[in-house]
């Protein structure tokens, strides 16, 4: 009996001893799964922290390269800036004052734990177009964090965890629907409305006018009205890079719009665009009676067709030849000799072509009136001119379309009305209007539109698509027409190795 209870007594003991055992295994297991917990927890929490002053770091340097690469004038524009840092990889243990670097010392990173480089391209972001010309485009910031392990060094030699995390930003052209971009960059002033002349927009985008010049003078407006403009038609903003500072009186933002003075440049709203070539064909241009292709003048419209205008003439020209595009036409700007073209006899018309019957194929007393005339319909003309066109001018319907005044010889022609030889109002046929060194420019009085030889995206009696130099500007219905230009996309990255 003895024999056995003492080996019960031992027996006990070992599986004691056995338990004590597993148990200080569990605990250390515990332990050190809680420790490496509380490490990770904290490259967690330090990689987030450094992603988000990646973040800013990078957005505050894009800034500068936006500045930098969009204003050739930048050294004089922003005098207290320093953009040397610009184009170099460093850290942040030199240039302490750069932008990059200031922005991740205000998120606690600083010294050779910031670097930044200058790529050259940049995954996600589109590559800058030819007609652009910026050195340093894209900019990525590096941010390294060495976070002490407490618990993992107990069990692996590691004593320190690098985190980096990386944020990458570039710029990126895109389309900004401005009405109105002034791209002098000193010229002061550098938009300038003079007498009784004025600027008026109607619709549009949130912003109307962009004036580029840094000059203090850079707007002298006399009357510009943006009351009626803007997406909600309440009001526009009206931005400018120089000055003045205080609005104008006689500028009016409406109630949804904004003076904006210091507003960065926009630059070349085409830049983005490739230059189109040269068209084969010259463009030309004929009077026309209101109502022809959307003519909203009742004295009649200079309707212009696209094409190469280089070389255009400045004088008084027939119609269908190639005059520049200088408005009204009047004074020391193009004219027109006559009209409109003259009867022909035995000739192929086509249908919406003009005639203005005269002398010498038609009579004097053929066309006393000086009527215009339009081909209701293809045909061949007959070899006699008619011995009177018809003198009472059509009746314009609501529809757009003319009731009466019909003359059949041959062809069916019907009376227009009138046109002028020197016309106060254009119209344009859709195309490429390639002006090469030529200006176009309007003078008081004069206005322009798009015309509906090939539709314009409204009924024939819409006035939208209209410009005129006392300016009125009002916007196509097709709101995918667009408009100018601009620079500025980031491009972050939120994770350590790259952008997502």
């Amino acid at each position: 009996m003895k024999r056995h209870y003492a080996q019960i007594r031992r027996s006990s003991r070992q599986r004691g001893q056995v338990f004590i055992a597993i148990v200080i295994f569990i605990a250390m297991f515990l332990l050190a799964a809680l420790g490496l917990a509380t490490d990770y927890t904290q490259v967690w929490a330090h990689r987030q922290m450094a992603q988000g002053a990646a973040d800013a770091a990078c957005q505050a340097a894009a800034a500068d390269l936006f500045l930098k690469g969009t204003d050739p004038n930048f050294a004089t524009d922003f005098p207290t800036f320093d953009f040397s840092w610009i184009g170099n990889t460093y850290d942040c243990s030199t240039h302490t004052s750069s932008s990059p670097c200031k922005y991740a010392a205000f998120n606690g990173y600083s010294g050779t734990a910031v670097k930044v480089e200058f790529p050259s391209s940049v995954s996600g972001a589109g590559t800058i177009p030819a007609g652009i010309t910026i050195t340093n485009p894209y900019i990525k910031v590096t941010i390294t964090d060495p976070v002490g392990m407490l618990f993992t060094k107990i069990v692996s030699p590691l004593t320190t965890f690098n985190v980096k995390a990386s944020a990458s930003c570039g710029l990126n052209p895109i389309n900004t629907p401005v009405p109105l971009v002034i791209l002098h960059r000193s010229a002061g002033p550098s938009l300038q409305v003079n007498g009784s002349a004025s600027i008026t927009i109607l619709g549009g985008p949130q912003r109307s006018i962009q004036v580029d010049s840094s000059s203090t003078t850079a707007v002298n407006a006399g009357t510009v009205d943006l009351h009626q403009a803007g997406p909600s038609g309440t009001g526009s903003d009206f931005a400018l890079f120089g000055g003045p500072t205080t609005k104008p009186a006689n500028v009016n933002v409406g109630s949804s719009g904004h003076w904006i003075p210091g507003a960065n440049p926009f630059g070349d709203p085409f830049a983005s665009v490739t230059a189109p070539t040269a068209p084969a064909t010259a463009g030309t241009a004929r009077p026309v009676p209101f109502g022809i292709n959307g003519c909203p003048d009742p004295a009649g419209c200079v309707e212009f067709t696209p094409g190469n205008y280089t070389g255009c003439s400045t004088g008084s020209v027939a119609p269908g030849l190639k005059p520049c595009l200088n408005f009204p036409f009047a004074g020391s700007n193009p004219s027109f000799t006559v009209g409109g073209t003259n009867w022909q006899a035995n000739h192929a018309y086509a249908q919406g072509d003009l005639i203005k019957p005269t002398t010498p194929t038609c009579l004097s007393t053929s066309n006393s009136g000086n009527y215009i005339y339009i081909a209701t319909a293809a045909g061949i003309s007959a070899g006699t001119c008619p011995a009177s066109f018809n003198q009472t001018p059509c009746t314009r319907q609501s529809d757009g379309t003319c009731s009466g005044g019909i003359t059949t010889a041959g062809v069916t022609w019907q009376n227009v009305g009138v046109d002028s030889t020197s016309p106060s109002t254009a119209i344009f046929d859709p195309g490429l209007y390639y002006l090469a060194g030529n200006a176009l420019s309007f003078g008081s009085g004069s206005t322009a539109r798009i015309s509906t030889a090939a539709g314009d995206g409204c009924a024939e009696a819409c006035d939208d698509g209209a410009l005129s130099a006392n300016a009125v500007v009002r916007r196509p219905r097709d709101s995918s027409k667009p408009a100018a230009p601009k620079i500025m996309r980031r491009f972050m990255g939120s994770s350590p190795t790259g952008l997502c």
